[in-house]
């Protein structure tokens, strides 16, 4: 669960429960409450960033990997994160001009590149934001895979 406040105001609240009948679930409102009427129950919490400042390189290495070992499935996500921040070749505009590669197709990370987009997407819509925003790396995905396609790369145009 995630529940935003901008001043004093409720900006955003998110739970992962399966409710949606609109409005907010009864585990957003029932935090809400405890917030109201028992403020002093509500921990007051370092943020992500806070936490990871205090760790070395190592460290965050050897936090991502416990993570990823208890919960194989954010590897999908860890890596569609690498690959955009930190690809391993430079896309270029020229189809003729983009590198070949041999790989193979792994229908996991494409799977885990749409959903992440699609996750990002929804929750863009259901907090007003601009639909199209959500929707541009799936317009990436497509793109890339144009490129290769029209290369005759259709290896590289699944990866």
């Amino acid at each position: 669960m995630n529940i935003g406040f901008e001043e004093e105001d409720l900006d955003t609240g998110y739970c992962s429960c399966p409710y949606d009948h609109g409005g907010y679930c009864k585990h957003i409102v029932a935090t809400l409450l405890v917030c109201l009427y028992q403020p002093e129950l509500i921990e007051q919490r370092p943020s992500l960033e806070e936490i990871l400042d205090r760790l070395n390189e190592v460290q965050t290495q050897t936090l991502i990997q416990d993570l990823v070992a208890n919960n194989p499935q954010l590897l999908d996500d860890i890596e569609y994160f690498a690959d955009q921040v930190a690809p391993l070749y430079v896309t270029t505009s020229s189809p003729e001009t983009l590198p070949q590669r041999q790989i193979t197709v792994d229908a996991h990370r494409i799977k885990a590149k749409v959903r992440y987009s699609l996750r990002d997407a929804v929750r863009y819509i259901e907090e007003g934001w601009d639909e199209e925003i959500g929707t541009e790396e799936i317009s990436s995905l497509i793109q890339d895979a144009q490129m290769y396609t029209q290369r005759g790369d259709t290896l590289n145009a699944f990866a």
